[in-house]
């Protein structure tokens, strides 16, 4: 069986977030999942001056009432620091997510605002693009999602819970092809 680089094997991000973009809205949620079965999860309140989109809101089950009370986001990105520090160590490694223009638009902005730097690097991958190029089919970018266990349920944990699923499986494929 063919080897896959520990590389790929990085972590899996999913982000909720109060709207499109980290300049005036806020991520309130982190899910990290990794192949070897490291997880992080966290929820932070709204940041001061930021807004939030009602549809966005309403996608993830909960209020902007709701999450004004939630955990300080610098303290909350000082812990994800520290843990990707300490679980990955400065190694070289590719994050993944469902959505990574999405996602590490935030992750990075919060990393660098909070802590100037980000250990992820300058760039996340994309599981349905490896998904594609696997089956040799450009525009299978979503069938992979049928791969996943665990439900997808706009909670950051469970979302990342089940594109690592997902992502281990392909990983599988591939191996074996």
């Amino acid at each position: 069986m063919k080897q896959i680089s520990k590389q790929l094997q990085g972590p899996v991000i999913d982000v909720e977030a109060t709207g499109p973009s980290p300049l005036g809205y806020s991520m309130i949620e982190i899910g990290l999942v990794d192949l070897h079965g490291n997880e992080f999860t966290c929820r932070m309140r709204p940041r001061e001056g930021t807004s939030y989109v009602a549809e966005a809101m309403a996608s993830i089950g909960l209020t902007w009432e709701e999450v004004q009370d939630w955990p300080d986001p610098a303290i909350q990105m000082r812990e994800f620091h520290t843990f990707l520090q300490d679980t990955y160590g400065g190694k070289r490694i590719s994050s993944w997510s469902d959505n990574p223009g999405f996602d590490w638009a935030f992750i990075n902005a919060y990393l660098h605002h909070y802590c100037d730097n980000n250990p992820l690097g300058w760039s996340m991958r994309r599981i349905g693009d490896l998904y594609a190029g696997h089956v040799g089919d450009s525009l299978q970018t979503s069938k992979w999602k049928s791969l996943r266990d665990t439900k997808h349920t706009h909670e950051a944990l469970d979302d990342a819970r089940g594109n690592a699923e997902a992502l281990g499986k392909i990983l599988n494929m591939m191996a074996r092809k």
